[in-house]
C-alpha cells in the first residue's frame, strides 16, 4: 500500500473588519460571530475501500462563503475541482489511485457567510480499493447505405467504480474514416459511410483514468440499399428469405428475387459468401453482385474467392443497365464439343462495370475435320457386238452403248453380204469421249471383207481443285468461332469410249464362186467413271474470349482479364476418287474366216478425283473484344491473350488464329 502525505493547502486569512481576532464583535456592534468548524468528512477518517472515483465532502458547521475556499481544500497527490453547496464543500478528484491511502487536509481561514473561521487546520486520512476496470459497449451492429451519415454509440459503456469513461474507436478493417488517426474519438463519434459497399469494424476501449477495458467490437456493413439486400451462400437455400441468417443458395434466384418489369429498387444488389456458383449468371437491370463475403461473419473481404464457373460462358448480359460487378472471380470452363468458344463475360446492349474481378475464358475447342469425298461410281460395259453370217445376211448388230453420265458410243453393225463395208461405231460421250471405230471394207468377189477398228477410249475426268483455308472471327448468333475454309471442289465425270467399227461383208459371188457372209458387229464404248466429290471443308477452331462487349458501356476497374488459347482449325477433308470407266465391249467374231470381225468398244475414261477440303481457321484469343462499344480500362487492370489456335491442315492450310489483348472491330 502507498502512503500520501498531506501537503499543507494555503489558507486564505480574511481580515476582520478591526481587529481581525475570529472573537471580533459583529457588524452590527452584537456578539461576534461563532467559530466555523468541520463537522463531518466523507470518507472518514481511516475509511478503508473507498471507491477511486468517489468524491471528498467536507460538512461546515455553517454555510460557507465561496470565496474562501480556493486552495483550502487539498488531497495529497490529486488534482481536482472544489464545488460549495451551502455548508457542504465537494471536492471532485480528476483521479484516485487504488489501493492507495490519501491525507487529506482543510485549511485554518475558510469562513462561514457570518464570517466565523475555521481556527485550525482540519486533517484525515482515508484509503481506496482496488481499481474495478470499466466495461466498453461498442452498441448493435449497423446497416447502412453508401455516403450515408454512420454515428457509433457507445453510451452503453460503464465503470464499476462510477468513474467518467474516455471512449477511443480503433478502426481494425474497411475503408478508413478515420482521416488517417486509425481511431475515433468519444461516446458517440459521427462520420460518412464511404462510398463503395465494405464492412467497416471498430473496436471500442473505454478508461476510466487509471485501467483500460477489453475490446467491445461493432461492425457497420456498408450496403447499396440495405432495404434492397439479398444474401447468397454456397450453403444456402434457394427457398429462405435471403438474410444474412437465412441465405440463398443460387446467384439466379437471388437476381429474380430483385429484379421486376418496371425496374429493380434503386440500389438493389446482391451479396454472396466465398465459394463456387455455377454459370453463366444472366445479369438483371438494376441488381448489383458483390462477392466476398465471409458466410459465418458477413465481413467483407473482396480478395477472397467467390467464383463463378462451370460454364463456357460466366456471365451473361442482354439489355442489363446500371449494374455493377464486385469482387467476383469468373473462370469459364474450357470448350469441349468441336469448334465451340469459351468467354469470361458475354455483353449486349449492357452498361455494367466490372470491379476488383478477375475474369478468364477456358481454352477454345478445336474444329471438326472435313469428311472425306464420296468416291466414284464405276462406268457402265459396252455391250458385246452380234455376230454376222458365214453365209446368207444376217448382218450382226453393234454393241449396245455403255450408259453413264457420259455413256460409251454404240458399237457398228456389221456390212450385209456382197460389198457392203461394215458400219463406223459412235464416238463416245462427251467433248473428249473416245474416237469412233471404223467399219470394215467389204471383201473382193468370193473374199472376206476386212475386220472392223478399235473405239477410242474415253478421256479421264479433271480432278475437283482444292478448297481454300481461312482465318478471322465469324460471328454467330451469341457467339464466335474463327471462319471454315471451303470444301473441295467435285472431279469431272469420265468421258465415254468410242464404239468399235462393224466388220466388212463377204466379197459378191464372181463366176464360178457364190458364196456371201455378212460382217459381224462392233462392241459397244464403256461409259466414263463417275467423279469423285470433293472433300469437306475443316471447321474454324472454337476462340477464347475474355470479355465481349457488343455495343453498350462497359468498365473494367482494378479488374484483370485473361484469355485462354484458341482451337486449332479442323483439318481439311481427302476428295472422293473418281470411279474406273466402263470397259468396251467385245467385237462378234462369227466366221471371221469368211467375213470381217466387229472392232472392240473404247473403254470409258476414269472420273476426276475430288480436291482435297481447305483447313479450317485457328480460333482467336483475345482478352477484350469490343464490337462497337465504349469500354474503359481503369486502375491496376490487365488484358492478357493466349496463343491463337493453329490453322487446319489441307491442300491449303487454314490461317493461324489472332491474338489480341484488345481488339476493337
Amino acid at each position: 500500500m502507498r502512503f500520501r502525505t498531506a501537503l499543507a493547502a494555503a489558507a486564505i486569512a480574511l481580515s476582520a473588519a478591526c481587529s481581525g481576532s475570529s472573537g471580533a464583535p459583529g457588524p452590527s456592534g452584537g456578539p461576534p460571530p461563532a467559530p466555523l468548524t468541520v463537522v463531518e468528512v466523507v470518507p472518514a477518517d481511516g475509511a478503508t475501500e473507498v471507491s477511486p472515483s468517489a468524491p471528498v465532502r467536507i460538512t461546515f458547521s455553517d454555510a460557507v462563503d465561496p470565496a474562501t475556499l480556493p486552495g483550502a481544500i487539498a488531497v495529497a497527490g490529486a488534482t481536482g475541482t472544489v464545488t460549495v453547496a451551502g455548508a457542504v464543500a465537494t471536492f471532485t478528484p480528476a483521479v484516485l489511485l487504488g489501493d492507495t491511502t490519501y491525507a487529506a487536509r482543510v485549511s485554518a481561514g475558510v469562513r462561514s457567510l457570518a464570517g466565523g473561521a475555521l481556527a485550525a487546520d482540519h486533517a484525515w486520512s482515508f484509503t481506496t480499493g482496488t481499481n474495478r476496470a470499466p466495461v466498453a459497449v461498442a452498441g448493435a451492429d449497423q446497416d447502412v447505405a453508401t455516403g450515408a451519415a454512420v454515428a457509433l454509440d457507445g453510451s452503453g459503456s460503464v465503470d464499476p467504480d462510477g468513474a467518467g469513461l474516455e471512449h477511443a474507436w480503433t478502426q481494425v478493417a474497411g475503408p478508413d474514416v478515420t482521416g488517417g488517426a486509425g481511431a475515433l474519438h468519444g461516446v458517440a463519434p459521427a462520420f460518412t459511410a464511404p462510398a463503395e459497399v465494405s464492412t467497416l469494424v471498430f473496436d471500442l476501449t473505454v478508461r476510466d483514468g487509471q485501467s483500460e477495458s477489453a475490446p467491445d467490437r461493432v461492425v457497420v456493413t456498408v450496403l447499396r440499399n440495405p432495404a434492397a439486400a439479398v444474401f447468397v451462400a454456397p450453403g444456402g437455400d434457394d427457398t429462405a428469405a435471403g438474410t444474412r441468417g437465412a441465405p440463398l443458395a443460387t446467384l439466379g434466384v437471388a437476381l429474380q428475387r430483385l429484379s421486376a418489369p418496371g425496374g429493380a429498387v434503386p440500389g438493389a444488389a446482391v451479396y454472396a459468401a466465398a465459394g463456387t456458383y455455377f454459370g453463366p449468371i444472366v445479369l438483371a437491370s438494376g441488381v448489383s453482385l458483390y462477392g466476398g463475403f465471409d458466410a459465418a461473419t458477413w465481413l467483407r473481404d473482396a480478395a477472397a474467392p467467390t467464383v463463378i464457373g462451370s460454364s463456357l460462358r460466366g456471365i451473361v448480359g442482354t439489355g442489363a443497365t446500371g449494374v455493377v460487378v464486385d469482387g467476383f472471380t469468373v473462370a469459364a470452363a474450357d470448350a469441349i464439343s468441336p469448334g465451340f468458344s469459351s468467354f469470361g463475360a458475354f455483353l449486349v446492349d449492357s452498361e455494367v462495370t466490372f470491379s476488383r474481378c478477375s475474369i478468364a475464358a477456358g481454352n477454345g475447342q478445336a474444329g471438326a475435320a472435313g469428311g472425306r469425298g464420296v468416291d466414284g461410281a464405276a462406268g457402265n460395259a459396252g455391250g458385246s457386238g452380234g455376230g454376222g453370217s458365214c453365209d446368207g445376211g444376217t448382218v450382226g448388230a453393234g454393241g449396245a452403248a455403255g450408259l453413264g453420265a457420259w455413256p460409251g458410243g454404240a458399237g457398228g453393225a456389221g456390212g450385209a453380204e456382197g460389198a457392203n463395208a461394215g458400219r463406223n461405231g459412235s464416238s463416245g460421250g462427251g467433248a473428249n469421249g473416245g474416237a469412233s471405230g471404223g467399219g470394215g471394207a467389204y471383201g473382193k468377189p468370193g473374199q472376206r471383207g476386212q475386220d472392223g477398228s478399235r473405239g477410242g477410249d474415253g478421256f479421264q475426268g479433271l480432278n475437283g481443285a482444292p478448297g481454300g483455308g481461312f482465318g478471322g472471327l465469324l460471328p454467330l448468333p451469341d457467339a464466335y468461332r474463327a471462319s471454315d475454309g471451303f470444301g473441295g471442289g467435285n472431279g469431272g465425270d469420265g468421258f465415254g469410249g468410242g464404239g468399235g467399227g462393224g466388220g466388212g461383208g463377204q466379197g459378191p459371188c464372181g463366176f464360178l464362186e457364190c458364196d456371201e457372209g455378212s460382217g459381224n458387229g462392233g462392241g459397244g464404248g464403256g461409259s466414263g467413271g463417275r467423279l469423285g466429290t470433293g472433300g469437306g471443308a475443316g471447321r474454324g477452331g472454337g476462340a477464347s474470349l475474355g470479355v465481349v462487349v457488343v455495343r453498350g458501356a462497359v468498365v473494367l476497374r482494378d479488374t484483370t482479364v485473361r484469355a485462354g488459347n484458341g482451337g486449332a482449325g479442323g483439318a481439311g477433308g481427302a476428295g472422293g476418287l473418281g470411279g474406273d470407266g466402263g470397259r468396251g465391249g467385245t467385237g462378234g467374231a462369227t466366221c471371221t474366216g469368211e467375213v470381217g470381225g466387229g472392232g472392240n468398244g473404247g473403254a470409258g475414261g476414269r472420273g476426276g478425283d475430288g480436291g482435297w477440303g481447305g483447313g479450317g481457321g485457328g480460333g482467336p484469343s483475345v482478352a477484350l473484344l469490343n464490337e462497337g462499344g465504349a469500354v474503359t480500362v481503369e486502375g491496376a487492370s490487365t488484358l492478357t491473350p493466349g496463343a491463337g489456335g493453329a490453322g487446319g491442315s489441307g491442300a491449303r492450310p487454314g490461317a493461324q488464329g489472332v491474338t489480341h489483348a484488345r481488339w476493337d472491330r
